[in-house]
């Protein structure tokens, strides 16, 4: 198995995983799911030290969702 796919099994059953569902939905719901990834992407190439919640909170919050 490889790391990405391990790393996702961890987190499956975290709330940190839920957190990201719930906001992903709302992002889905304004339209918006491919410029918050791509915001988000570009956050955590920017900023390595952020988990993938914080980059998408911060994705999301520069789109007003």
């Amino acid at each position: 198995m490889d790391s990405i796919r391990k790393d996702y099994l961890d987190m499956i059953t975290s709330s940190e995983m839920l957190e990201a569902s719930q906001l992903l939905t709302k992002v889905e719901r304004q339209g918006l799911i491919v410029e918050v990834m791509f915001a988000a992407l570009k956050e955590m190439k920017e900023k390595p030290n952020l988990s993938i919640i914080s980059c998408l909170e911060v994705a999301s919050e520069g789109w007003d969702i």
